[in-house]
């Protein structure tokens, strides 16, 4: 497997991203639910260069694209962030735990100690992923998140990486 930073994406790949980003399935899960624009995406792209805080990557394997993995709120001197992915949508399989293999592998390569995620309760499959991998429940937010006209909570879930 390998992780491409965003920084780092051709064209077909920065377009192949945005249309992973904007797919219902992915969408339907993410804070920001609303339909991406190209010119928005290529800000971001251009915007991690100079990023330190956060990092997004393009994973792969030997024949296809999986998803986007991504480290933010990077804080090396308490050597923790929050992680974020997302599989291609468009492949069938089980690739939750492949994700994280990488993003776990790419946290302890910065020297990062622990890792922090939000998770809208009512991701059932994305909760069973978290949990099975050793993710741990660190606590809720209550009615955090608005989305289809209700509030929802969303779930801290952490695991240490070293």
């Amino acid at each position: 497997m390998q992780a491409k930073p965003f920084s780092d994406l051709d064209d077909k790949d920065i377009a192949l991203t945005l249309e992973y980003r904007n797919h219902p399935f992915v969408r339907k899960h993410m804070y920001e639910d609303n339909l991406i624009s190209m010119k928005t995406h290529l800000n971001f792209i251009h915007a991690q260069r100079d990023n330190l805080s956060s990092r997004y990557f393009l994973v792969s394997d030997k024949t296809r694209h999986l998803g986007v993995t991504s480290l933010t709120r990077i804080n090396l001197k308490h050597k923790n962030a929050y992680l974020g992915i997302y599989k291609n949508p468009y492949l069938k399989n089980h690739l939750g735990s492949k994700l994280l293999d990488m993003i776990c592998f790419i946290a302890k390569e910065l020297g990062l100690y622990m890792l922090f995620l939000e998770v809208i309760e009512d991701n059932l499959s994305a909760i069973r992923l978290y949990e099975k991998y050793g993710f741990k429940r660190m606590g809720k937010l209550e009615a955090a998140f608005y989305q289809e006209a209700s509030f929802k909570n969303v779930l801290i879930y952490g695991i240490g990486i070293n």
